[in-house]
């Protein structure tokens, strides 16, 4: 009750009752407002001023919100331009790389055409190769499987070298890889792995045919004796001859048949004076009745080096060469080594 009374005293006081003078028509008149008009008078003009306000709010939000979204809506549209420009250019540049790799693919499919006709090739000389060299072996009397467990032996081949590797640290190397062989081989790999077999006995027979003693200790000259028996030129009864006897004029040039290090030098009894070459693989050469030796032992010589002159010097009947093959240490017939050196250069 104090509540409400507090209310309309301070009612009266805000909104006592007012009037409104003014004449009309030489009269003076007036108009009263009561409180309560005043109040409702009052909460209108509030309500109006109110409303107007939020009205210029609104409005100024809105075209604010408005200029936003198109200033937004334009950038999108930049955005996109950009976004497209870049799409045409990224699309451009996966046409060049499909090109580049199609371009690739090709030029692959034909190196790899190419590496296997050039693979066949190979194999097919390689084949023709070792055949015409299995075959000049097999003239000389000798057996592969003689000679070739000679080329492994120390001294044969001294050009070796490389860094100091610890096995076990090759071990852990290569144990991230041991999985890769497992992998089952490609046919590709099979047949690199069969060219590689032919090129290791390809090169094998190569080192052997260098080694073997197949050309002429001369240039001119004719057999006079062969190899085996024979009637001695001394004694006329039944002998063994162990080399072939090769007549021309003294102080005809003798050649090496072969490289190969000089073992002896010298005088050497019924030989007379003698060279006497070693070629490896068990091989040697000697060369008898000289007048004139060219080199001396230790010196390494090669293929056709002149390294002394015909002569009939020791057990000789005339002007002559003695030319021996020994394979270790047993006589072998010089004839076949020739014949083997002529096959060679024909078939070469």
């Amino acid at each position: 009750m104090k509540l409400l009374k507090s209310v309309k005293v301070l009612i009266k006081r805000l909104f006592p009752e007012r009037q409104l003078f003014y004449r009309s028509q030489g009269r003076v008149r007036f108009i009263s407002f009561a409180p309560g008009v005043q109040i409702i008078c009052s909460v209108a003009l509030l309500a109006w001023g109110g409303w107007t306000g939020y009205r210029e709010i609104t409005t100024v939000t809105d075209a604010e919100r408005i200029v936003i979204q198109e200033e937004r809506i334009e950038q999108l549209s930049s955005e996109s331009s950009s976004l497209r420009v870049q799409n045409e250019s990224l699309t451009h540049q996966v046409g060049q790389l499909q090109s580049y790799l199609q371009d690739s693919l090709s030029r692959l499919a034909e190196t790899k055409a190419l590496h296997e006709e050039l693979v066949a090739r190979v194999q097919e000389h390689t084949a023709s190769d070792v055949q015409r060299m299995g075959r000049a072996v097999a003239l000389t009397g000798l057996k592969l499987d003689q000679l070739l467990p000679a080329l492994s032996k120390p001294g044969n081949n001294k050009g070796m070298g490389g860094p100091l590797v610890d096995p076990h640290e090759a071990d852990q190397n290569r144990a991230p890889y041991t999985g890769l062989s497992g992998l089952p081989a490609t046919p590709q790999v099979d047949i690199m792995g069969k060219l590689d077999k032919q090129l290791s006995v390809w090169s094998q027979l190569r080192s052997v045919l260098n080694r073997l003693p197949l050309g002429m200790p001369v240039e001119t000259g004719r057999v006079t004796s062969g190899f085996g028996a024979r009637s001695d030129p001394f004694t006329h009864g039944s002998a063994v001859h162990h080399g072939l006897d090769i007549a021309a004029g003294k102080g005809t040039p003798i050649y090496a048949t072969a490289p190969g290090a000089i073992t002896f030098a010298g005088r050497n009894g019924p030989y007379g004076l003698m060279v006497e070459i070693d070629h490896g693989l068990g091989i040697k050469t000697r060369h008898g009745h000289l007048s004139k030796i060219l080199v001396q032992a230790g010196d390494r010589v090669s293929y056709r080096d002149k390294i002394a002159l015909m002569g009939s010097t020791g057990r000789s009947t005339g002007p002559h060469l003695h030319y021996e093959v020994v394979f270790n240490g047993v006589p072998q017939n010089p004839a076949k080594f020739l014949k083997a050196g002529k096959y060679v250069l024909e078939e070469g």
